[in-house]
């Protein structure tokens, strides 16, 4: 916090005025880049599955752009108020794609643990992972077509 406060030109004190500490400023920061990942709306994708996969792409270009958030996400939580309305988005994409109630909330904590936990060191980010959430996504369309 004193090293953002000399960054900012301001004093640690006037820093702690806006913010509590450093959990706080995290949470901030953290918040207020997430809430550029795109939630695509039917017209831009007509196929609930379609719109997850451009949403986890968003999410995956979005922590690119931010060199690192991946790993502090991973170490501090994400549970701002933009957490938690992409959280009801996805789960209703999968409920609109046919999965239960209590299998989209499964399957958030998997696509979740599936995107953040390919970003951890050692990271060989590639196209095998998009190949990995394609495999994931049908497998998850799969079960809710009672196949």
């Amino acid at each position: 916090m004193r090293d953002l406060a000399i960054e900012l030109e301001v004093t640690p004190g006037a820093l702690y005025r806006h913010v509590e500490g450093q959990a706080q400023l995290v949470a901030l920061v953290i918040d207020a880049v997430m809430r550029h990942v795109a939630m695509p709306a039917e017209d831009e994708a007509s196929d609930p599955w379609e719109r997850i996969r451009l949403h986890v792409r968003s999410l995956t270009s979005v922590l690119d752009d931010h060199p690192g958030l991946d790993r502090i996400i991973a170490g501090h939580a994400d549970d701002s108020a933009a957490a938690r309305l992409r959280q009801r988005w996805l789960v209703k994409q999968l409920e609109q794609g046919g999965l239960s109630a209590a299998d989209a909330r499964r399957s958030y904590g998997v696509l979740t643990m599936y995107w953040l936990g390919s970003r951890q060191p050692p990271r060989a980010f590639s196209g095998a992972f998009y190949f990995g959430l394609d495999r994931l996504i049908e497998g998850l369309r799969h079960r809710a077509d009672g196949n």
